[in-house]
């Protein structure tokens, strides 16, 4: 069993909202464009010798770009945590 460290009653806080995503044209472009280009890639996956079969997976969040090819926001592109490493007990 594996466990993800949460503060106590921290996710008991959060009060989610549903909201339409087309209440936010610009967050709505981009996923219309992420959509678009997954299905590209989902198509151009089954083509003998294409760039998406050598590729096997789409890498653009891992490269840090957005789906238009835009630099991510550094502040929410993570491809990596930088964990402390255990202490040892005494």
């Amino acid at each position: 069993m594996s466990h993800f460290p949460v503060r106590c009653g921290e996710i008991e806080d959060i009060e989610p909202e549903l909201e339409l995503l087309s209440a936010d044209p610009k967050l709505k472009r981009q996923h219309d464009t992420w959509t678009a280009s997954r299905e590209r890639f989902n198509v151009d996956l089954k083509q003998p010798g294409s760039d998406a079969q050598s590729d096997k997976w789409q890498k653009l969040y891992y490269r840090g770009l957005s789906p238009d090819g835009a630099p991510a926001a550094a502040e929410t592109h993570r491809t990596r945590l930088r964990l402390q490493p255990f202490k040892a007990r005494r």
